[in-house]
């Protein structure tokens, strides 16, 4: 209604019951949020899981998370659901260890996930205690914790891929998920200022990625044999097929197929134009 041209009240809205009832669905939500800045660091948490089929060590969940500004993704593997809030605790600790002391950065100040037990308790006591707010997502609400959401679909997406493309046994899922955060974290391109990007790695840390250690998922891979025992005519390299990176050391991850092991060297030769189907893969 109107008066003189002014705008009193908006006129009242129908609602057909019968209508609402039938055709009711989700109602969108835009974003309202806090933006993300290295100064107020937002981490976005989730649990992956759990996956059909456990991995060699019993893993069935995947904690993923996920940094606001930088786009820098960490998982853990595990085998208990209850283990998530030990690994977001820690990945906390790592990351205000690194950034707090450093000028125009600041510690995590916001860590949003959804409403699951995994995220209360203990993790909420770590919250409160240093000062981090917490914020849950309504129940069946994923749409308001997106980021992370959107991180698993990517995730899964390409992890799949690998298994597929490399032609690897699904046992060895929990090194395709490895291997998707890792080439994520290396060339997911994150718009810093107009026409300036860069890689999450490189906000992470600092430096750009080496991609020159990038390989074709699911080679073969010749291994240097380290048996001190090898007799002078043994051969001395062990045919493997390559299955992974590592964070923690400057090595690839094969698994032999002839011990069923895996190895953790970088003394290796790649032959990168075969890819040979392993026993157990289905695809």
């Amino acid at each position: 209604m109107t008066l003189n041209g002014n705008k009193l009240f908006a006129p009242v809205k129908i609602v057909c019951e019968a209508c609402t009832l039938g055709r009711m669905i989700k109602l969108s939500r835009p974003y309202t949020g806090t933006v993300d800045v290295q100064s107020y660091a937002i981490i976005y948490l989730d649990v992956i899981g759990p996956v059909r089929g456990l991995g060699p060590k019993g893993e069935q969940y995947i904690s993923v998370i996920h940094v606001g500004w930088s786009k820098w993704t960490e998982i853990a593997l595990l085998s208990e659901k209850s283990s998530v809030a030990s690994h977001a605790k820690g990945f906390c600790i790592r990351y205000n260890n690194r950034f707090s002391s450093m000028p125009g950065y600041g510690p995590i100040q916001e860590s949003r996930s959804d409403g699951g037990s995994e995220y209360k308790g203990a993790y909420t006591v770590y919250c409160q205690e240093t000062g981090i707010l917490q914020q849950l997502s309504a129940p069946y609400t994923s749409q308001q914790n997106g980021a992370a959401e959107r991180m698993n679909r990517t995730i899964l997406e390409r992890a799949r891929t690998l298994i597929l493309s490399g032609k690897i046994a699904r046992k060895h899922w929990p090194h395709a998920f490895q291997t998707a955060v890792y080439l994520l974290n290396r060339t997911k391109p994150v718009q810093v200022s107009k026409n300036v990007y860069k890689t999450p790695y490189e906000l992470h840390y600092g430096s750009k990625p080496d991609a020159g250690r990038f390989r074709i998922y699911g080679c073969t891979a010749y291994a240097y044999n380290r048996d001190v025992k090898a007799h002078k005519l043994d051969q001395r390299g062990i045919r493997c097929k390559f299955i992974g990176y590592t964070e923690t050391m400057k090595a690839y991850i094969l698994y032999n197929p002839i011990t069923s092991k895996l190895l953790y060297t970088d003394d290796v030769i790649f032959n990168e134009n075969e890819l040979v189907q392993e026993a157990g893969a289905t695809y």
